[in-house]
């Protein structure tokens, strides 16, 4: 709703691909998935000719309890964006390309 109302420019979360700026914010992401039960098969560099947006994670509203006055400073903080990132995500949209398979983990 945020991203609609005062973000539109930039990718949707929903219909994105997330990425990271780098091999160790990857790894971190895979630690993340690996602690969901979520297999990570491989790691790739990819090239793409869409928007992109560099977010923080960390500011996502959480399924806490919080009043949703919370919740909506929390998602406004995160589209704002920041160049301080406790858990760096990256959103990327448009057509992307798998430029080299850097790490492979295995199959299901």
């Amino acid at each position: 709703m945020i991203r609609l109302q005062e973000f539109s420019e930039r990718p949707s979360r929903l219909s994105c691909l997330y990425a990271a700026r780098n091999i160790e914010e990857a790894l971190r992401w895979k630690q993340i998935f690996d602690s969901y039960n979520r297999n990570v098969l491989q790691i790739v560099k990819v090239t793409f000719d869409g928007n992109y947006f560099e977010g923080d994670g960390d500011l996502l509203p959480r399924l806490n309890g919080e009043p949703v006055s919370a919740k909506i400073q929390q998602a406004q903080a995160y589209w704002r964006g920041t160049t301080e990132h406790t858990l760096p995500e990256v959103l990327i949209d448009g057509r992307i390309e798998v430029a080299e398979i850097v790490r492979e983990f295995g199959t299901l």
